[in-house]
């Protein structure tokens, strides 16, 4: 497999940046996926934007599921604290201020790669 292409069971980048990937890191390739999306629908490369937005789908629902979100309350001493949150990967617990402002990032791109001119 490419590690360049999500992994298609999962959605999630697959690299040797993270020692647990996979994780957020899939947030730091969405950003460049979106923007090069955003691209290919300017130079009207219609098919290349459409794959580049499914692989963007795929990663951001491989994301979702590392976003601490209300159905974890019950694991969390102080969900207020937490909700909103992007774990390290699925094995690690760990939030840091950047896995989440990756993760905003690549939202935001993908955003644009879908909005009509």
């Amino acid at each position: 497999m490419d590690p360049r292409l999500p992994a298609e069971e999962t959605g999630a980048f697959l690299n040797d940046h993270q020692s647990d990937t996979p994780g957020y890191t899939t947030a730091l390739y969405l950003e460049g996926l979106g923007a090069a999306a955003c691209l290919a629908r300017s130079a009207g490369e219609e098919l290349r934007h459409r794959d580049y937005l499914e692989s963007c789908r795929r990663g951001l629902q491989f994301l979702d599921g590392l976003i601490i979100q209300s159905r974890d309350s019950s694991l969390l001493p102080n969900p207020a604290m937490a909700i909103g949150g992007l774990r390290r990967s699925a094995r690690s617990s760990e939030v840091c201020i950047d896995f989440v402002q990756h993760y905003l990032a690549a939202l935001i791109e993908v955003r644009q790669a879908t909005q009509a001119e």
